[in-house]
């Protein structure tokens, strides 16, 4: 055992102020919940059996999904029993990680600009936690779907839940995809069936198919924005409307999902009845899809399909707190569990020159295969992942634009086509090319489409505005929420870095040890000036705001090349270290700019987004929306600036319990773990309940960490609650829909030439263009928007 060493007062300090002052969610739980499970009804015909029949007979034919009828699938799940115990115990581990939401109060007080109610998280799991309690919930599925459907009404993707109890069926409607497109781009657009109109996209002519005009019953319009409002987690209309249709951009890199339309999060009747504007009729069949991974062979009713999904037998034990249990168990033993942080090997950096050119070179190395997006040109420049792709327009009158789409942040290396190990200098190199081309050929405007992007890598953000904008510093500033947990994960972490040499450890540990937690350190990054902290109380604070606190505003240190930043020691922006000098001379100038969105944009696009809106004063056009002659936010995706899975924070506070006994000894760690980093580290319900589809998220959830605070704004509100008009807004047209390049020459027009926007959507006054007395086409003389048109969203 390591004898504790000296620490400074940080660590002990926030573990006294936790003890004494601050209350962990699950302080005030009751305990003696009684063990019984509750059914919905007894009947002697088992809905589960069906399913596990009808699956025993297609399963020997089939290797693929299998399809049983909607309404049977539901029956089965609402025939699995209550799990009170497990319930109980899982919502209150919840709590726990909901802290770390950063704009809890902020929802609390209603977001006026979403036309959403006030929602208070915290109390809505309690509700539903009295609910079990009580024995009002007669289906585990029920539970289950009130949980996820909490969360999403916050309108923040980087707020989910996903249960296993979703996971084995997947709700469809068959033969649903649907499209919405305009005569000419401005008039209201209509609804089609995408099998309807698909034989015109493909031949070129004319489609014989009739618009919608109900389904089941009721205006098609309004069922399908009903559907949006209720299960597409965007915090705008416009971009929850747009995710009911299909997206050509996702669909170009092959990664193109069904929306809540097609794939409905819940049942929603055996059949969708459609009638369309010519008074034909159709009824299109709605089913649930079994994965091959899912055997039903051992199910035969409700309880049977709990032990088989999820993860183990229905509840037997009694009712204890999660802090009990931490209690139990001694802190060697949860800080032996977990793991150490693995040690960080320096990476050799390649200088700028041999980078020179390096996708031009590899683009033409006959060894390597060409990628080409589906439906679109032949690109000038490809990522590997098709997440970036660049074009240049030839057709006569359009021969100086230039188009960079860019549907996914997130992309990974795929080595089959490219030579380049990282994606940050992939990325980075090809845009370096793609931007000396188009300037050496002398292209002048520049179109950047971000249809379909709903976020990925941070630091991506940062490379492509820092290329389009080399002479400018990236604001970026965000906080987190103050909490138990943060605090004494954040006291303990300033503790292990500020206490210079730790004897305890060996040097490569100490180096892996300041390396692992990054910008996570305050060291590492710097405050909404561009300085470092003078202390960590000048970075923790907590500082007061709408009736919650927060840390202090921070940004990234991309001069620290090792720790600074998010994929440090994986590339060096622009300006810093191998990247530097900056040009002096952005490739194009912001006028000449335009970005396109479909108000899916969220994440690291709303970073990006904000950059180029704020510093760059670039203007945005919206695409597609409500058929409504009115704005549309470009970014309609969550406008948090870091997204942390729950598994990721466990792993955060479980790394810091096991440093924390290296260094200090284990009286240290135990006193850490008798906090809420304790009860995190402990967390375990949750990994046995989680949907477990997803690897990077074993816990089966994840928050919006970071807030991202609007340069000079004194009140600090997130700009998830700011509401920003784009400059114009365009409806698709079944050209645009035929082919990008449609579009891109309408967004030229609009923007540089003859061709108008919506009527109504202009001249908002949050807009790029009114906040800078810039008008969106200097060629044409825009008319300005009455009084009623510009509080509209608001009387």
């Amino acid at each position: 055992m390591f004898k504790m060493r000296s620490l400074s007062t940080l660590l002990l300090v926030a573990i006294a102020h936790a003890s004494e002052s601050i209350r962990s969610p699950v302080d005030s739980r009751d305990v003696g919940i009684p063990t019984t499970f509750t059914t919905k009804r007894e009947t002697t015909t088992e809905p589960c059996a069906n399913i596990a029949s009808a699956w025993a007979i297609a399963k020997p034919k089939m290797n693929g999904n299998i399809n049983v009828p909607a309404k049977a699938a539901y029956d089965c799940l609402m025939s699995v029993p209550v799990d009170v115990q497990g319930d109980l115990k899982m919502i209150d581990e919840m709590k726990l990680f909901l802290q770390f939401q950063s704009d809890l109060s902020y929802l609390k007080d209603g977001i006026k600009t979403h036309n959403a109610e006030p929602l208070d998280l915290l109390a809505g799991l309690d509700e539903i936690s009295q609910s079990v309690r009580s024995g009002l919930e007669t289906s585990e599925y029920n539970v289950q779907q009130r949980l996820s459907s909490l969360l999403r009404k916050a309108g923040d993707f980087h707020l989910q839940w996903n249960a296993d109890i979703q996971t084995p069926f997947t709700f469809i409607r068959r033969s649903s995809e649907l499209v919405s497109y305009s005569t000419d781009g401005l008039a209201l657009p209509q609804i089609y069936l995408y099998d309807d109109i698909l034989p015109a996209l493909q031949s070129g002519r004319e489609p014989v198919a009739s618009p919608l005009k109900t389904i089941n019953g009721k205006d098609a319009f309004e069922y399908l924005d009903n559907i949006a409002s209720s299960y597409a987690t965007f915090h705008d209309q416009d971009a929850r409307y747009n995710t009911l249709f299909v997206n050509l951009a996702t669909k170009s890199t092959g990664n193109g999902q069904f929306g809540p339309f097609v794939q409905p999060p819940v049942y929603d009747g055996p059949v969708t009845n459609i009638t369309f504007q010519n008074g034909s009729t159709i009824s299109l069949e709605n089913i649930a899809q079994i994965a091959p991974s899912f055997s039903f062979a051992n199910v035969t009713d409700g309880k049977s399909f709990f032990r088989q999904f999820c993860t183990g037998s229905l509840s037997t034990v009694p009712y204890a707190s999660s802090r009990d249990l931490v209690r139990s168990s001694s802190a060697a033993a949860i800080v032996a569990a977990a793991p150490a942080p693995a040690a960080v090997s320096d990476v050799t950096k390649t200088s700028a020159a041999n980078h020179q050119f390096a996708a031009a070179r590899q683009a033409a190395s006959s060894s390597i295969p060409k990628l080409q997006p589906t439906g679109y040109p032949e690109p000038v420049i490809v990522q590997s992942q098709l997440a970036l792709q660049g074009y240049f327009l030839n057709d006569t009158g359009y021969e100086d634009v230039a188009v960079l789409a860019m549907p996914d942040f997130g992309p990974n290396i795929n080595n089959l086509y490219t030579t380049e190990p990282n994606v940050y200098q992939e990325v980075q190199n090809m845009l370096d090319v793609f931007l000396q081309v188009a300037v050496r050929d002398k292209k002048k405007k520049l179109i950047i489409d971000l249809r379909g992007n709903t976020g990925g890598k941070i630091s991506l953000a940062y490379v492509f505005f820092k290329q389009l904008f080399p002479t400018l510093e990236a604001y970026g500033a965000t906080r987190m929420r103050a909490h138990q947990a943060l605090a004494v994960f954040s006291a303990a972490v300033a503790d292990l870095t500020l206490n210079g040499t730790h004897t305890n450890i060996s040097l490569a540990q100490q180096k892996a040890l300041l390396k692992s937690y990054g910008p996570l350190d305050f060291l590492n990054i710097m405050d909404e000036n561009g300085t470092k902290f003078t202390d960590f109380k000048d970075y923790y604070g907590p500082y007061a705001n709408n009736k919650d606190e927060f840390t202090g505003l921070r940004r990234y240190d991309f001069s620290d090349l090792q720790n600074g930043y998010w994929g440090a020691g994986d590339f060096n922006l622009t300006g810093y270290g191998n990247q530097a000098p900056a040009p002096t001379k952005n490739p194009f100038e912001a006028e000449n700019m335009v970005v396109m969105t479909d108000g899916s944009c969220g994440s690291t696009c709303a970073i990006f987004a904000q950059f180029m809106r704020e510093q760059g004063k670039v203007q945005f056009i919206g695409v597609g929306g409500r058929p409504k002659k009115a704005p549309m936010q470009p970014v309609g995706g969550s406008k948090g600036a870091q997204v942390l899975g729950w598994n990721g924070i466990q792993g955060h506070m479980r790394n810091v319990l096991n440093d924390t006994k290296n260094v200090y000894g284990e009286r240290v760690a135990q006193l850490v773990n008798l906090t809420a980093v304790g009860d995190i580290a402990a967390v375990k319900q949750l990994a046995i309940r989680a949907s477990h589809t997803n690897t990077d998220e074993t816990l089966g959830g994840r928050v919006n960490s970071l807030d991202n605070i609007r340069k000079g704004d004194k009140e600090g509100i997130p700009l998830e609650f700011v509401y920003e008009a784009a400059d114009c807004k365009l409806f698709y047209t079944l050209e645009s829909l035929r082919s990008p390049v449609a579009l891109w020459k309408t967004a030229v027009d609009a923007k540089w030439g003859s061709g108008s926007c919506v009527e109504g959507s202009t001249g908002d006054k949050s807009s790029v263009g009114v906040e800078n007395n810039t008008p969106f086409n200097k060629n044409k003389k825009q008319k300005p928007r009455s009084f009623r048109e510009i509080l509209g969203r608001s009387l």
